[in-house]
């Protein structure tokens, strides 16, 4: 088993296909498909199937994805480790979603603010900032989200935070101790930006009822969420336990018990030794003050 093999799979799993995959790996479809039939081999089982044109993981093959990944990201730190002791230290330039500031838990805010007194910070949706680590824009990204996977960049799942149903005091759910995924199909919901992407789960659960992305308002800032739910009844936003146990003035917060609908607090980054060292200390701070 060598490591080209293991970033042909990961790039394989990621594009469905060979001919991207080999794309990716600047190399050719043959060599890619030689390393997954030789991986097959070394680990006795197929790792994917053909469904139509593309190439889906089987159960093996998920699993071996996962830990192909976990490898590359550890090789990658440590030549990355090598590469900061001789590499120019510089500013690191960083991102943060819309809004992270008045959602995040208070220590990640105030570590936030240490890191703004030195270093470069955009607020972007959390799709832009997705996109700016992946484009190499900016060396790290901090995001909240429903639960989902970031496959061109590395990740840590820093905390996960229970979401909550921001509604009007006189809502009907406002009276329930806790909703679940069914209710939220009786409530107008207001979301922020980017709802296909930070809010994937859920709207695949929502499905089912036949609630998409189409039918919910788009607004930019959580300000714009509350004034339309103190105004319309049956308006609802998804917020998270910054509003629990003191919510706007006529509004309410019910919790959503179901673990799929947490929100999430992601740091994306990419392995750079010019500035491995400080996206290595702000994951670790990061995780530090979210347990």
């Amino acid at each position: 088993m060598e490591i080209n093999q293991l970033r042909h799979l990961v790039a394989a799993a990621r594009e469905k296909s060979f001919t991207k995959a080999a794309g990716l790996c600047f190399t050719t479809r043959q060599s890619v498909a030689r390393s997954i039939r030789e991986l097959e081999t070394e680990l006795g089982s197929p790792l994917f199937a053909r469904e139509g044109n593309a190439m889906i993981l089987t159960t093996v093959g998920e699993v071996a994805v996962e830990q192909a990944q976990s490898i590359l990201d550890a090789v990658d730190s440590l030549k990355a480790l090598c590469g900061s002791q001789t590499a120019a230290p510089r500013r690191m330039r960083m991102a943060m979603s819309l809004n992270f500031l008045s959602g995040a838990l208070t220590d990640a805010v105030s570590l936030v603010d240490e890191y703004a007194a030195t270093d470069r910070i955009l607020e972007l949706s959390a799709k832009e900032c997705y996109e700016c680590v992946c484009a190499r824009d900016v060396d790290a990204a901090i995001i909240t989200a429903m639960e989902r996977d970031f496959p061109m960049c590395s990740s840590i799942d820093v905390a996960s935070m229970t979401a909550y149903l921001l509604v009007d005091e006189g809502s009907r759910l406002a009276q329930l101790p806790s909703c679940s995924v069914a209710d939220l199909r009786e409530v107008s919901l207001v979301l922020m930006p980017d709802p296909a992407f930070q809010y994937e789960p859920m709207f695949k659960l929502l499905s089912a009822f036949g609630v998409d992305e189409s039918s919910v308002s788009i607004v930019p800032s959580q300000s714009s969420m509350l004034h339309i739910v103190k105004r319309v009844k049956s308006a609802g936003c998804i917020v998270t336990n910054a509003y629990y146990g003191n919510p706007p003035r006529g509004t309410a917060v019910v919790p959503i018990v179901d673990h799929r609908l947490c929100w999430h607090i992601y740091m994306l980054y990419n392995v750079n030794p010019e500035t491995y060292v400080s996206v290595s200390s702000l994951a670790k701070r990061l995780r530090e003050v979210a347990n």
